[in-house]
């Protein structure tokens, strides 16, 4: 069982084709595409690797 705290900064995602710009998170568990703020990003992709670096 994963669970989670999101210090009240969670947002409701309506889909996986939701984006997202600019970063919000800590910086050792954010997403390459995330922290390159390049442009849109997918929070589900981006919330999957920061789930897998906090499993690492």
């Amino acid at each position: 069982r994963l669970s989670t705290i999101d210090f009240n900064r969670s947002l409701r995602v309506k889909g996986v084709r939701h984006k997202f710009r600019g970063i919000v998170g800590t910086t050792g568990y954010i997403a390459p595409e995330v922290a390159a703020a390049d442009g849109l990003y997918s929070a589900v992709r981006a919330d999957l690797w920061s789930c897998g670096k906090t499993l690492e």
